[in-house]
């Protein structure tokens, strides 16, 4: 009997990661699209305000969901692989009582196996939307045209990097947050997931920023011969223009991002497990 909750307890964080990739693009999306905005620029002075009224005469509505169909498609699948893939790790090794008095360290590993295979599939759907941003289309065929399939692997290594080491902070953090919140505050399990989650989402984003510049570089880079060959191409071009500066432009948004969109990630993955296991 336990056997079998125990691997309903996964099947339903598959479940509530693919309702959370809902939430994700729903709230987040439009920040996305600003922070690789400003990322593509890399323009000191290419501010907020300037971006936002770049924006505005592109049409705003446009510009901020441009290319959001192929995020609604596949956040879906993207966020049920990284909960459920996490979910499972942590199954596994506890099952196999593997790493039992280092509890962090597991919820880390676990996290990073899912990030792991949340980047294999965002890859390939951030270098199409950061295609299709650049080119100006919401056409995917239209994209598709100019693109060759392997250079939608572009960024790859850098967006490993990202996830990988981003997800274990993500959830390690999440889960130290919560239990600290519901011990020593008595705060409730869903506002606690609101705080927890976006406490979490900074964690994911704040040390790992630079990688993500570097997948916005190499995906945004169509020229022939390329101009960035590979991650640490980017990194030697970023501090050249503008010193350790250049690592975390446009972080500002994209942490601001992150507290609002991983709030209502965890709230309604814990929502919808919840619902499902009563």
């Amino acid at each position: 009997m336990e056997k079998i909750k125990h691997d309903a307890f996964t099947v339903e964080r598959w479940v509530a990661g693919a309702f959370a990739g809902v939430t994700r693009v729903t709230i987040g999306y439009p920040f996305d699209q600003i922070k690789i905005k400003m990322q593509m620029k890399r323009d000191a002075k290419f501010t907020l305000n300037k971006c936002l009224l770049e924006m505005w005469n592109d049409g705003l509505f446009k510009s901020l969901y441009r290319g959001s169909s192929l995020s609604f498609l596949f956040s879906t699948f993207q966020m049920s692989l990284n909960f459920g893939f996490k979910s499972l790790t942590e199954k596994k090794l506890i099952e196999n009582s593997i790493l039992d008095n280092n509890v962090n360290l597991r919820t880390f590993i676990a996290g990073s196996v899912g990030g792991f295979f949340h980047a294999l599939t965002i890859s390939p759907v951030d270098y199409l939307r950061i295609q299709q941003m650049a080119l100006k289309t919401d056409s995917l065929k239209s994209t598709f045209r100019q693109v060759k399939l392997l250079d939608m692997t572009r960024g790859m290594q850098a967006t490993m990097l990202r996830d990988i080491i981003g997800m274990g902070f993500y959830f390690t953090s999440f889960s130290l947050f919560s239990d600290y919140l519901k011990r020593e505050y008595m705060m409730n399990h869903y506002f606690a997931s609101l705080i927890s989650g976006s406490l979490a989402g900074v964690c994911w984003w704040a040390p790992t920023y630079p990688f993500d510049i570097s997948k916005t570089m190499l995906q945004k880079d169509i020229s022939t011969p390329r101009k960035y060959k590979n991650m640490m191409a980017t990194f030697r071009t970023l501090y050249a223009e503008a010193g350790m500066k250049g690592f975390v432009r446009g972080l500002d948004m994209c942490i601001l991002r992150a507290i609002i969109v991983n709030a209502g990630v965890f709230v309604t993955a814990d929502y919808i497990h919840t619902f499902l296991t009563n």
